[in-house]
């Protein structure tokens, strides 16, 4: 039997499975498949990730240490300062692109990358003169040209990821929103310095909507796996989804927005990148 909702009570930081079952419409007793499990079969209690504790305890580490480092390199060799604050983006992004399959994630890697290495080459060099000298120079000029595929992954990989999407989830249903989980990001107006004296904070809702459809005279209750702030639907709304044929739990929503940002910000990347370069050589 259905219970009647509030809006308020369907959406939430967690999703509360007992509340999200009882918004679902099945009045046929139909079949029903939750995020790829049918209802009848209960979640086993989630069992400790070796894998993930490992990954945890490593970003824990790298990041106190980075930060440490960092703190005592400041006074000693600036240079190796950076060195320490990008190999915390370096840890960060391989873990996160490898456990998110994300494409643009590894560009956080490769900044980290630059980040951690320059400085140290530079450093040897001056320590060593017989060595390759890194100039100042040379390490803006690789730093932007490196920026410039950077640049160019952040404007292709969403619209690779698209087109995939797209072909995969090639058949399309009417979806109800019955749920929606959501995630608050902080942002300041003025730096924390600033706050203190009068900035306003400000916190975005990003949503992740839980789709109701029916394929093949089986009930499935979706979530989305990405959260965001645009296009998001009021609870009890229909729209067009698509899903994948052969598993019909998959599904994709285009949305045109998250393709625009990094498409923008790649191209800033690459055109800031050029004019530069170009400013540099003829100088």
């Amino acid at each position: 039997m259905q219970n009647h909702q509030s809006a308020d009570e369907l959406t939430s930081p967690v999703l509360n499975m007992d509340v999200l079952r009882s918004v679902i419409e099945n009045p046929y007793g139909k079949q029903v498949i939750i995020n790829g499990t049918p209802d009848d079969v209960r979640e086993k209690p989630a069992s400790d990730s070796k894998g993930g504790g490992a990954a945890a305890f490593l970003l824990i580490f790298m990041f106190i240490g980075g930060i440490i480092g960092a703190a005592v390199f400041s006074q000693i060799n600036p240079p190796l300062c950076i060195s320490c604050i990008g190999a915390i983006f370096l840890v960060i992004g391989l873990i996160t692109a490898v456990q998110s399959r994300s494409g643009p994630v590894f560009l956080v890697a490769l900044i980290g990358l630059l980040m951690t290495a320059l400085p140290i080459v530079y450093v040897y060099g001056k320590s060593h003169p017989d060595s390759f000298q890194l100039t100042t120079g040379m390490i803006i000029r690789l730093i932007l040209v490196l920026m410039i595929p950077v640049g160019l992954g952040l404007m292709i990989f969403p619209h690779v990821s698209h087109s995939k999407a797209m072909s995969r989830c090639s058949q399309t249903v009417n979806a109800k929103c019955i749920y929606r989980t959501f995630h608050t990001k902080s942002s300041n107006t003025h730096s924390n310095m600033m706050n203190s004296s009068g900035g306003r904070a400000h916190s975005i809702r990003v949503y992740s909507p839980v789709w109701q459809y029916e394929v093949g005279g089986v009930i499935f209750v979706t979530s989305e796996n990405v959260y965001t702030n645009f296009d998001v639907p009021k609870i009890g709304e229909f729209r067009e989804i698509r899903f994948d044929p052969r598993m019909p739990s998959y599904i994709y929503r285009p949305m045109g927005g998250t393709r625009l940002i990094p498409t923008i910000i790649g191209l800033m990347f690459v055109v800031l990148s050029v004019i530069t370069l170009f400013v540099m050589k003829n100088i």
